[in-house]
């Protein structure tokens, strides 16, 4: 897909899946326990977890670029059924399986302070690839340490302030890598906050973040193909503000609100570019009111509320943005006091039938995802 912003034309192309099998299992076990040790407390949590994914597609149907639509003067129905499979595009593979050993401790020095420490151990294999014949683009094996750390102090009965280092492993595949075996993800992440009591029933937090990330995977369209690079350094920082509670006997608030500053440190062709589908600012508020005795002795609860998010680049060089949006939704519930428990509840979502763009592709082809319409829900549970 090509777009030109001077006179409207769009290049067009059709492209289908035909013939794909997606499966995915995780299992996990966890042991956890407070002991004393060495006149300390503890509270230890050690488990191990397993992930498997796997994915096929058979035949990848892949047509011709068509001209001769403008979006000022749109003409729909032009676009000819294709059936013309790519035979190098075809039979893409993923395999991936990880294995996880993981031990963590709180330790309790003192009434004021605790000590937070823990290691997981990670090892995986992947494989990835296409085509026919077929071309392996993917295929390692690697382990990790990774380690995390943090403390926390009680400055007083309703404040505690706390910071934390961690760092982060995720093995990446690609079914078209431009570079061979994609190194892992690796990220450092620093935070440091308060959380607060700040009446009966409402608590808040604050935190301060930095975050560095190692070979993030991005995609790129070269002579029409996806391919996929790894940027050599991205830095997230910012802020997260969220607050829960009672306000009144029958007002609950929910609210959050975080400032990111993220862009691309390291990387021969995008250095200062802010990262692709990150807002600067998110918000969130909704509201819930009780209202009990309405009738027959029952409750309802009725809620409204939203989400939204500032623009945000649509590219990994930030050719355009998508714009801004507040998204609201609301719900009624009656809670009626039969022989059994049975609850009405309505839900819509996005009351004013907006339309928004949740994310693009990132990259060159000027693909976004459009958000959910208007979508009212009715439910009883009993």
């Amino acid at each position: 897909m090509a777009y030109d912003s001077a006179t409207g034309n769009l290049t067009r192309r059709v492209d289908a899946t035909q013939g794909s099998t997606q499966r995915m299992h995780a299992t996990r076990a966890d042991l956890q326990g407070n002991v004393d040790i060495a006149g300390f407390y503890n509270e230890i949590l050690t488990g191990v977890s397993y992930e498997n994914y796997d994915l096929l597609r058979t035949d990848m149907i892949r047509c011709k670029n068509v001209k001769g639509f403008n979006i000022y003067n749109p003409v729909y129905g032009t676009l000819g059924k294709c059936t013309s499979v790519s035979a190098s595009d075809s039979d893409q593979t993923i395999k991936q399986e990880s294995y996880s050993a993981y031990v963590q401790d709180a330790l309790y020095l003192t009434d004021k302070w605790i000590a937070v420490a823990g290691m997981r151990y990670q090892y995986y294999t992947e494989y990835a690839g296409k085509g026919r014949p077929f071309n392996v683009n993917t295929d390692s094996t690697d382990q990790q340490w990774v380690p995390k750390f943090g403390m926390v102090y009680k400055l007083t009965p309703s404040v505690s302030l706390f910071g934390n280092v961690s760092r982060a492993f995720m093995p990446q595949y690609s079914i078209a890598s431009y570079i061979g075996d994609l190194p892992p993800e690796t990220s450092t992440a620093y935070e440091v906050g308060a959380k607060f009591d700040l009446f009966d029933g409402i608590t808040a937090n604050i935190a301060l973040f930095n975050i560095d990330k190692r070979n993030v995977l991005y995609n790129e369209i070269v002579d029409d193909e996806t391919v996929a690079k790894t940027a050599g350094r991205v830095r997230s920082q910012g802020v997260e503000v969220d607050v829960a509670g009672s306000l009144t006997p029958n007002t609950n608030i929910i609210a959050s609100y975080g400032y990111t500053a993220a862009k691309v440190t390291e990387d021969p062709d995008y250095k200062g570019k802010p990262l692709p589908n990150v807002p600067r600012h998110t918000g969130s508020l909704f509201l819930t009111y009780d209202i009990h005795n309405a009738f027959m002795g029952n409750t309802l609860t009725i809620g409204g509320g939203g989400h939204g998010v500032s623009r945000r680049s649509a590219t990994n060089g930030a050719d355009y943005y998508l714009p801004g949006y507040f998204v609201a939704d609301a719900f009624a519930a009656y809670k009626m006091k039969l022989q059994y428990p049975v609850t009405l509840q309505l839900n819509v979502k996005n009351v004013f039938d907006k339309t928004y763009y949740t994310s693009s592709i990132a990259t060159n082809n000027l693909g976004n995802q459009i958000g959910d319409p208007r979508e009212v829900q009715f439910t009883v549970e009993f």
